[in-house]
C-alpha cells in the first residue's frame, strides 16, 4: 500500500448532485438532540480574616 492511498483526491463540491449532497451533509450534521449544558451551581468562595481566598480543590 502506498501513501498516496491515504490521501485520496478532494471532491468536486460544484460537481455534486442534490443526492450527494445530501449524502455529503450527514458527515458533518449531528442528527441528535443537543442539550444546552447546564452549568452546576458553585458555592461562594471562602475568604480567611485577611481577604486572601483559599483555593479548594474539592466540589
Amino acid at each position: 500500500m502506498s501513501d498516496i492511498d491515504m490521501f485520496p483526491l478532494p471532491l468536486n463540491l460544484d460537481a455534486l448532485d442534490m443526492e450527494g449532497a445530501i449524502a455529503l451533509r450527514t458527515w458533518f450534521v449531528a442528527h441528535v438532540e443537543i442539550k444546552p449544558h447546564q452549568s452546576k451551581r458553585r458555592s461562594k468562595k471562602s475568604k480567611t480574616s485577611d481577604g486572601v481566598t483559599q483555593l479548594s480543590l474539592l466540589p
